[in-house]
């Protein structure tokens, strides 16, 4: 054993060491090696959690209804990933956006209530932008004999 000779040890270049670190906390930010951040920004950015299975299944029904109702999108847009269904309706003037067939379409799709419908029915021009909730959704619109309803139904 006297004639060997262990190699001596080296550390790693400092450009390798930065590139280590570096990685890491990529990896850990993106949540691939289990980041505390990363579920809040998945729910942040992808709709309802998985875990939420009531939001998940508004939100689906959001789809649902611009996919039954309004299929080529004339008159509906989701937004806000999957959490809001903006509706445009047609009106005595505005001949874009949904009729009022299609527009009954997408409220019996999620389940608007006969009082949410009747409160919409009863919009003047002069009420201004109106309000009101069933279920797990709210709903804001407007209503004028000109450009026809506009609103909006969000996830509550």
């Amino acid at each position: 054993m006297a004639g060997s000779r262990r190699a001596a040890r080296t550390s790693p270049p400092p450009w390798q060491i930065i590139a280590g670190v570096v990685a890491a906390v990529a990896l850990f930010g993106s949540g691939w090696l289990g980041g505390a951040g990363s579920a809040r920004a998945r729910s942040a950015t992808s709709g309802p959690a998985a875990g939420d299975a009531p939001q998940a299944a508004a939100a689906a029904q959001l789809q649902s209804a611009q996919g039954s109702c309004d299929s080529m999108h004339r008159g509906t847009t989701l937004a806000d990933n999957g959490t809001t269904l903006t509706i445009d309706g047609t009106g005595e003037e505005d001949y874009n956006g949904l009729a009022e067939t299609d527009l009954q379409c997408v409220f019996d799709a999620v389940g608007m209530t006969e009082a949410v419908k009747a409160h919409i029915g009863q919009t003047r021009a002069l009420d201004g932008r109106q309000e009101d909730s069933w279920g797990s959704f709210n709903a804001s619109w407007t209503f004028h004999p000109d450009a026809g309803f506009d609103g909006m139904i969000r996830l509550a």
